[in-house]
């Protein structure tokens, strides 16, 4: 036993087993073999663990060079060629200066690989080529077109190299120092190079990530710098896309917290309502930044508060509420009803406990009386649900089943009298003669009772409470005996209706004549009866 290298703590968690060649930490959960605690102590993709375990060992193994591996060469030596340019070159110069005035450190630069793209057309592609790259490998790689074979993609602009959670690079940004351009140019889509399978920083902030047991998801590539700059090396960026399931496995796959740091001008701030909104069963945590800034320029002009910030996060009811009352006009009606009306929709799938809270908090920031607030979010619960059951209400027959429902719930004497009514056995729903016979089987085994809605229900399968909850208002229904008697009459109705559609059915299907003239004769009473009935 020992403490763990992969997080913060004071009293022993991780345990290594020399017997089995496995350690585990009980407290982060950390675990693996030999190879793994290589890859994840020192940062290493699994060739370069691999490799240094063979030279450790002095075990051969045969690498199986990845299928991409060529290209993989390509990206990386054009990755090389930028750095040198940046580092040890006269062009690169102004780019070196540019990120001192930002600034932006040399252990930063060196950690994420920073270049430069000199002016020239062709810099690159000659430099590659004469280390025996072809042309058709430099277009794959993205770094010149099929049409343009003599001219490099980037030119004239720092280089900011994207890589893989394995480290390897796939692709780049180039932001422009100065000239005519979109500020940045990035890599063409590829095999490699997937936007929405990236995240701008990741490989560089896993280790970090696992010990603070926290990942902060920013939008630019800069943000990342300046993160890391200050001492947050756990940040990653999103480089201007949304969430995609993608990112979300990869930030998953840290087992830690996710937090969102997004600008918090009104753009950031849509941008995160998004995602609390597309993803609403994530445990997401959401800082706002002060001042419009982004988290490049918050860090220069208040990082000692970050910390605190990320500490008391929004989550994403919290930040929800808190982003949607920003936008309320206070003396407009208008504005106030659109508010209730995105909290009343946010709340109708939240635990009673949360719902309790905001619906108090609504009161108190709209200066609407409680018991209002909570009229009007039962009625849009209730209108909502309703469109939501299994249970479709398709016609007056449908609509007479469950106004029955409640008389059942109400008194024994209902239900008795609907079974001698219809010998026991009447229904249109299936899901409706769930809750009936549950009902009756009540009633047989406990006679002149009545039965305590809130505790009957929970005696019901989840669907059934469902339905319950959507169609049943024992307090404000109006019952009324001579109605119930009406309901009565519709399902009788339904059922001669249900009897006369078999008949007719019978009549097609029969060759013989004596038989049609029976079945004739059986559906004119039915009509007749039914006629009497209205």
């Amino acid at each position: 036993m020992g403490i763990c290298p992969f997080h913060d703590e004071k009293t022993p968690s991780f345990s290594v087993s020399e017997e089995k060649g496995l350690y585990h930490c009980f407290s982060c959960k950390a675990s693996g073999n030999a190879l793994t605690f290589l890859k994840d102590y020192h940062h290493l993709t699994t060739q370069e663990a691999l490799k240094k375990l063979s030279l450790e060992t002095g075990i051969q193994v045969d690498f199986k060079e990845h299928k991409h591996q060529r290209l993989f060469d390509t990206l990386d030596a054009a990755k090389n060629y930028f750095s040198v340019m940046l580092n040890h070159s006269k062009e690169g110069e102004k780019a070196l200066k540019y990120l001192t005035q930002r600034p932006i450190s040399e252990a930063v630069i060196k950690t994420f690989d920073l270049g430069f793209a000199p002016p020239s057309k062709d810099a690159l592609n000659t430099a590659l080529k004469n280390q025996n790259y072809l042309d058709s490998e430099l277009i794959d790689a993205g770094l010149t077109s099929p049409n343009q074979t003599d001219q490099s993609f980037f030119k004239n602009r720092l280089i900011i190299p994207i890589k893989d959670k394995d480290g390897q690079t796939v692709g780049f940004s180039g932001r422009l120092l100065d000239g005519e351009g979109p500020k940045y140019l990035n890599s063409a889509e590829s095999i490699l190079f997937k936007k929405s399978e990236l995240l701008y920083g990741y490989y560089e902030a896993i280790k970090a990530a696992k010990q603070k047991r926290r990942i902060l998801v920013t939008e630019g590539y800069f943000d990342v710098l300046r993160a890391h700059e200050k001492g947050f090396l756990e940040t990653v960026a999103l480089m201007g896309t949304e969430l995609s399931s993608h990112h979300l496995s990869l930030l998953k796959s840290l087992g830690a917290e996710i937090i969102f740091v997004l600008d918090g001008d009104m753009p950031g701030q849509k941008a995160m309502l998004e995602m609390s909104l597309k993803y609403p069963k994530e445990a997401f945590k959401f800082v706002l930044l002060k001042d419009d800034l982004d988290l490049d320029l918050f860090l220069q002009k208040h990082s000692p508060e970050f910390e605190g910030l990320i500490r008391n996060a929004f989550d994403s009811l919290s930040f929800f509420y808190h982003v949607s009352y920003k936008q309320v006009n206070p003396e407009s009606i208008a504005s106030i009803e659109v508010f209730k009306g995105k909290i009343f929709k946010r709340l109708k799938d939240e635990k009673p406990s949360y719902v309790d809270y905001y619906l108090k908090q609504l009161s108190k920031d709209t200066q609407i009386d409680l018991s209002i607030i909570l009229q009007e979010f039962s009625g849009k619960v209730r209108a909502k649900s309703v469109i939501k059951s299994p249970y479709k209400v398709t016609d007056k027959y449908h609509k007479a089943e469950i106004q029955l429902l409640h008389y059942f719930f109400k008194d024994e004497h209902y239900t008795r009298w609907f079974r001698r009514t219809f010998e026991d056995v009447m229904y249109i729903d299936s899901h409706i003669r769930d809750i009936e016979f549950e009902i009756f089987e009540h009633y047989d085994l406990n006679p002149q009772t009545c039965i305590v809605y809130p505790v009957f229900k929970e005696g019901l399968s989840q669907l059934s409470k469902s339905i319950l909850d959507q169609i049943i208002d024992l307090e404000k229904y109006p019952f009324n005996p001579d109605e119930f008697e009406d309901l009565l009459n519709v399902l009788h109705d339904y059922q001669l209706l249900k009897e006369k559609k078999q008949l007719q059915e019978k009549l097609k299907s029969t060759t013989n004549l004596e038989e049609k003239a029976t079945i004739r004769h059986q559906i004119d009473a039915l009509n007749k009866e039914r006629k009497h009935g209205h």
